[in-house]
């Protein structure tokens, strides 16, 4: 039973040790990047945010899985198999900490087909796993199709895909 509560746990856990750490000025922002909650921001940085095009930072999604699963990986000594069976269940325990919005769960998704690919004995392939990913998200929710976030997120990796290999070539 009280494993249940235990992600809002986290999250109060965490909401109170950035109260302590961080003062008025910068506490609604680290809170809006850490768990998405922008309630906490003032009216300066949430103009700044706004001004600068930068708001959409505060949306929990690949960008903070990414970061989480970069962490990990250190601490893992980039052991693929641990990273596996670690660091997917760190991610579904922050997805529902963060309150499961659309673009978490994306990213989840999107990030659990290269986790998974060591335990499977497949390596990792970038296009099929955002296919993959595509097609689980529309087999419980057809109507995601019409997202405007769904159509951007999924354009932006596969975008991300196509040119990093170009990129790192250069």
């Amino acid at each position: 039973e009280q494993f249940r509560f235990l992600p809002q746990k986290m999250k109060r856990t965490l909401e109170t040790t950035v109260e302590k750490i961080f003062g008025e000025d910068v506490r609604g922002f680290v809170l809006a990047i850490l768990t998405g909650e922008r309630e906490e921001l003032d009216e300066q940085n949430e103009s700044n945010l706004e001004e600068s095009g930068l708001m959409h930072l505060t949306a929990v999604s690949g960008l903070h899985c990414g970061f989480l699963l970069i962490l990990l990986g250190g601490f893992l000594l980039g052991n693929p198999y641990l990273k596996a069976w670690v660091g997917y269940p760190i991610l579904l325990f922050y997805m529902v900490m963060v309150g499961c919005t659309p673009s978490v769960v994306r990213a989840c998704i999107m990030a659990g087909f290269p986790l998974a690919a060591p335990l499977v004995s497949r390596e990792d392939d970038p296009p099929t796993s955002l296919s993959a990913a595509a097609v689980l998200i529309l087999l419980f929710n057809p109507y995601a199709a019409a997202s405007v976030s769904f159509q951007l997120s999924f354009a932006a990796v596969f975008s991300i895909i196509l040119i990093t290999p170009r990129l790192q070539s250069l």
